[in-house]
Formats: C-alpha cells, structure tokens, sequence
C-alpha cells in the first residue's frame, strides 16, 4: 500500500497501491465519499491511462452567497449550488447537509466547494474554489432557493459538459433560473 487515510474530507479513507502487478484504488464506502474520491483520483488516473496529459481540475474562484460550516484540519469538499444573487452576480451556496452518507446533497449540488485544510467556518461574501461537477448537464424543473440566501437568487446551471476523455475549458451555462429550497 502507497497510502491509505489521506487529510480530506470526504473521503479519508482512501487507500492507493499494488497487489502483485496490479494498481488498486480503494475507494471509501460512504456514497458522497465515493463520488468525491473518484473524482479526485481515480478519474484523474483514468486519463493518464487513456495517454491524456496531467492537468489540474478546472477551478473557478466564486463568492459564497452564505455563510458556510468548516472545521480546520482537513481540505475539505462541500457540495454546492452555482447561484445569482440579487445584482445578477455568479456565486455559491450550500446544496444542503454535507454528511458523507447523505445524497440528497449530491443530487441537488452542480458544483464542489473547495475549501483548504487550514480554513475555518467562512462567512458570506468569501471566495472558495469551486469545481463543477461532471454529471449535471440538465437543470430541474421549478423554483430552487437556497435556505441562507436573502433575497432573490438565480440558480445557474453548466450543460454540455465534457465526456470523462475530454478536458475543457469553462462550459456554457444555461439561462438563469429562479431558485428555490
């Protein structure tokens, strides 16, 4: 084993090395977990296999449009929600409850919120890193309002994203959506 537990939440334990000739990932058993890690590792690793270069994820830097829950110690990756508040400005906000079990969150998230090791709770108006999530290419139906979020907000969602073989640049977004909880 190269490694096993890494300082990432989700996802700590996560194990990499050789069993024989054979590479091996093991990936966390918590569903939110699994997605992040997989995201963060085995689809990168995935690339390199297909003869892709390495390149680092595409990052946008964006507002928090809430306050947003963190304790130090670990990077951490919250799901989120692209949003605009009420000038018409891009921003991000919490998809829900952050627990590695619950998928709600994920289903409900278009984005990652990257937020470093040393950060701490941060308040609204912070700019985190934000990495947009593969497999969010057609927005719901309705009304979304994020629960912290005062005032109008306009849920923006990416469409035409890339297949796991292709990197990109930044992908188009849809019209603006109302947003509603």
């Amino acid at each position: 084993t190269h490694f096993w537990r890494i300082d990432m939440q989700p996802g700590r334990p996560l194990a990499f090395g050789r069993l024989g000739e054979t590479w091996f990932l093991g990936l966390p058993g918590n569903p939110v977990s699994t997605a992040v890690t997989f995201l963060q590792f085995v689809r990168p690793a995935l690339r390199r296999l297909e003869g892709e270069p390495a390149s680092a994820p595409l990052r946008l830097e964006l507002p928090l449009l809430e306050a947003v829950h963190k304790a130090p110690g670990r990077l951490d990756f919250q799901r989120g929600v692209l949003a605009r508040d009420a000038a018409g400005r891009l921003g991000v906000c919490s998809a829900g409850h952050q627990g590695s079990h619950v998928m709600s969150s994920l289903a409900a998230a278009d984005c990652l919120m990257v937020l470093p090791a040393a950060a701490g709770d941060l308040p609204a108006g912070s700019l985190v890193q934000v990495e947009l999530l593969p497999w969010t290419g057609t927005p719901p139906t309705g009304d979304y309002t994020p629960a912290c979020v005062r005032g109008p907000v306009t849920r923006v969602r990416p469409r035409n994203l890339p297949p796991i073989g292709c990197i990109a640049t930044t992908p188009p977004l849809t019209a603006p959506r109302q947003c509603r909880r």
